[in-house]
């Protein structure tokens, strides 16, 4: 009797144990969720003191899986992005990997190693830059006799 015990006290445990890992919520899905849109940065830290260096960098983060950065390690350009737990890995010519330290809906904090030494990205949540609206040129007409 004692062994049918234990095998249904385990079946319990481990019955218990699958319905509390299915009931919690998916955190990369909440953090994706987070990430979409423009972040600006406001702090910098680079090897645990503030540097001013990476004032004016910036993070656009897409609900289809690109993003753009200005971050000085390469181009400008949109590139792919997966986003596993709490690492952001952004693929391109250079794959950089970010870790998401602090995420809420309206700062973002990334953790990255750059040249050896570690930096840590202090941003909050902004709107994305307008291009400057381009009006068209007209012809100086000041000098012509009508």
């Amino acid at each position: 009797m004692k062994p049918v015990r234990i095998a249904f006290f385990l079946f319990v445990a481990f019955s218990v144990a699958m319905a509390q890992i299915a009931c919690e919520p998916d955190s990369s899905a909440q953090t994706r969720s987070l990430l979409n849109g423009h972040w600006s940065i406001f702090k910098a830290f680079r090897n645990q003191k503030q540097t001013e260096t990476l004032d004016g960098v910036y993070f656009n983060f897409g609900e289809n899986g690109k993003m753009v950065t200005n971050l000085p390690v390469g181009p400008e350009v949109e590139t792919d992005f997966d986003l596993n737990k709490n690492v952001i890995r952004q693929k391109g010519p250079k794959v950089l990997e970010y870790q998401v330290v602090q995420v809420n809906d309206s700062i973002l904090v990334l953790g990255i190693e750059l040249r050896g030494m570690p930096f840590e990205l202090h941003l909050h949540k902004s709107v994305a830059p307008t291009a400057p609206e381009v009006t068209p040129e007209l012809p100086d007409t000041s000098g012509v006799h009508q």
